[in-house]
């Protein structure tokens, strides 16, 4: 998205974490752009790796091209982020606190940097998308931001929010010799490990490439009383007055896609046989609707999207239209629910299309 060098950047090595703005001008009281970056919550970063010659998520080409200020920010990852008991003993979510920690440290900076404080959105893909969801819905970010842009993830993701974390917290620590059945008693334990020995207790790569378990991650944000206090669906009162684009990047499941079924990279493209039971594994019940409509020789438009892509989109814009957003945009895939949303009259509710050139939104109807 970004991997191009820039050509102003502000490094800020902050006590919670680590970020970077990216402008083109201090003059200006231009829009904010704020990226979480993806990685299931257990891997990534916004800056550091260097790939010919180019920094991973440079923020330039967004800011040169969008005259807007791009900030990029890290956040604490897998069990330093999001290990859990879930209770008052170890409640989690700390790279979510991190990043809500950047985002008011960014509503009062950014104007010294030529932002406009009033102006800001929150963007970010995968697991990314799932914390700018979780932040407009959280009630501690209120009045902080004014949009969100979620990528393939959000809230309601089947892998966004851990329902059952202690297991994953006693894994911890069973490897580093903490007790295991006296919650306060391990997490008293578990915070004199040094940090080097809670990342390498758990390897993080094995919920990525097994299929099982990929879905129910174990460090992932928890439901903690106070970042999260309920259920996200009972949350969408708290982004009432904020704009929401929820979308997925194209193809971004393929990498799982091809170590689960490996029978999808035969030379001479896909069985019938092999696209029934892939798409059986990778959408469920949706599986037989996608078959009724769609045949092997369409290319299968609808299930191979859904088997590519992180998330059911349908689902996920219906509840934020439903439930909350000022303005909710949607993708062009998703034409399937403008009845429902018209059903609730709750909402404006906008259909676009954007064009390769990146001009123009196209207004299918607008209405209260």
């Amino acid at each position: 998205m970004f991997n191009v060098n820039s050509s102003t950047v502000f490094h800020c090595n902050l006590a919670f974490s680590f970020l970077s703005v990216h402008t083109e001008t201090l003059e200006k009281k231009l829009a904010v752009m704020i990226w979480f970056h993806g990685g299931a919550f257990a891997l990534g970063a916004s800056q550091g790796i260097d790939i010919m010659n180019s920094t991973l998520y440079d923020g330039y080409e967004i800011a040169h091209h969008g005259n807007v200020i791009v900030v990029t920010i890290n956040y604490r990852l897998a069990s330093l982020g999001f290990l859990s008991t879930g209770d008052e003993n170890g409640r989690g979510n700390y790279g979510l606190w991190d990043q809500h920690m950047a985002i008011k440290w960014v509503k009062k900076n950014i104007a010294n940097f030529g932002g406009n404080p009033g102006l800001i959105t929150l963007f970010g893909e995968s697991a990314g998308g799932a914390s700018t969801s979780m932040h407009a819905l959280s009630p501690v970010n209120k009045g902080l931001f004014r949009r969100v842009i979620s990528e393939s993830g959000d809230a309601q993701t089947m892998w966004a929010v851990n329902r059952r974390p202690l297991g994953a917290a006693r894994r911890v620590a069973q490897a580093v010799g903490c007790p295991l059945e006296d919650k306060a008693a391990m997490m008293f334990c578990l915070r004199r490990v040094p940090a080097k020995d809670i990342v390498l207790a758990v390897r993080v790569t094995e919920s990525l490439s097994n299929k099982e378990i990929l879905f129910f991650l174990p460090f992932v944000p928890t439901i903690d009383g106070e970042f999260l206090p309920h259920e996200p669906v009972k949350l969408f009162e708290n982004s009432k007055e904020i704009d929401y684009l929820l979308g997925c990047n194209s193809g971004d499941a393929h990498l799982f896609v091809s170590i689960w079924f490996p029978g999808v990279n035969i030379p001479f493209g896909i069985s019938e046989a092999k696209f029934r039971a892939a798409t059986e594994k990778g959408v469920g019940e949706l599986n037989q609707n996608c078959l009724k409509f769609f045949t092997v020789l369409d290319r299968n438009k609808c299930c191979s999207r859904s088997l590519m892509g992180f998330s059911c989109s349908d689902l996920q814009i219906i509840s934020w239209a439903k439930h909350s957003a000022t303005i909710t945009f949607m993708d062009l895939s998703m034409h399937e629910v403008i009845p429902f949303v018209e059903t609730w009259r709750l909402v404006k509710f906008r259909y676009y299309k954007l064009l390769i050139d990146h001009h123009s939104e196209k207004e299918l109807y607008n209405k209260e």
